[in-house]
């Protein structure tokens, strides 16, 4: 007979042993239609978006790509970034531009003009010189609950009796911390923390819970 703590942290165990096994660094494959090197990446007329791009980039171009709204915070951790090439793109500056509007404020990378396609009103100006956006719509934010130090995180979710957990794994340190959500608090409390290498997976096969 297994109790409801058992079986948690045996779930918890299985997504810990997963993700472990299955995370890294992120590798960034060029595609066919840019040029890439350890220090720059040039997409012009590739109609490319990236979702990911190298924190070792310098030079970065994606002009004349038909672009008209970026993956939120693309750039944010480019700290060795120089030169961005942005030119010739159709850039809709509604709150989907916010956070590069702030971006570029903050850079200190050389930009090229970031002209805006629309909103109507909006036609014709430099995203470089805005404070704000006058389309500012209602977006969602996520709301830090839980903050870890330990870096190259695999996380994942699971439910038991209604409770909901999450696992986080840090391979770097061979450690897996399970998190239970508080439904009185609302935010995510210690449920356990498993270390080790041991890479054995447990079987649910005749598990039975105690009611």
């Amino acid at each position: 007979y297994f109790n409801m703590r058992t079986v948690a942290i045996i779930s918890a165990l299985v997504l810990c042993l997963a993700s472990l096994g299955n995370a890294g660094k992120k590798v960034f494959k060029c595609p066919s239609s840019c040029s890439c090197s350890k220090e720059s990446i040039i997409c012009v007329g590739s109609s490319y978006i990236p979702r990911f791009i190298p924190n070792d980039v310098s030079s970065l171009s994606l002009a004349n790509n038909n672009i008209k709204a970026l993956p939120r915070d693309l750039f944010i951790d480019l700290d060795s970034l120089i030169e961005l090439d942005l030119r010739g793109n159709v850039f809709e500056c509604d709150c989907r531009a916010k956070w590069l509007m702030m971006w570029l404020k903050s850079t200190n990378a050389t930009v090229s003009d970031v002209l805006c396609a629309g909103p109507e009103e909006m036609k014709g100006k430099r995203l470089n010189d805005m404070a704000s956006l006058h389309n500012e719509c209602i977006s969602t934010d996520f709301i830090p609950l839980h903050s870890v130090s330990t870096e190259s995180l695999s996380v994942d979710t699971f439910s038991h009796k209604n409770d909901v957990y999450v696992a986080i794994a840090a391979p770097n340190i061979e450690s897996c911390m399970v998190l239970q959500w508080d439904h009185i608090e609302m935010n995510f409390r210690s449920y356990d923390n498993i270390t080790g290498t041991v890479m054995v997976k447990p079987s649910y096969e005749g598990l039975r819970m105690a009611k």
